[in-house]
């Protein structure tokens, strides 16, 4: 299962340090537009947001999450 991370700056480095598919993101409409092209990708299983960015579009994900469809997408918490 392929996953993507979508974060801020600094959370972003510290996964893209291990390999990890990430984004970097810094404002809502660059958050917003990183998590509509991974529910595009029907190749992964998961998207994984960092608390500041699933706080940025929390109405995106609670809309997906209400659609029980994949991705499945995880909030991290501090």
């Amino acid at each position: 299962m392929r996953y993507r991370i979508i974060a801020n700056e600094e959370t972003y480095k510290g996964f893209a340090l291990f390999g990890a598919e990430a984004v970097a993101v810094s404002n809502d409409e660059q958050a917003r537009a990183a998590f509509e092209e991974a529910l595009l990708d029907a190749s992964l299983g998961a998207v994984v947001l960092s608390k500041e960015v699933g706080e940025m579009i929390a109405d995106a994900v609670a809309s997906h999450a209400a659609s029980c469809r994949l991705p499945q997408v995880l909030v991290l918490d501090d």
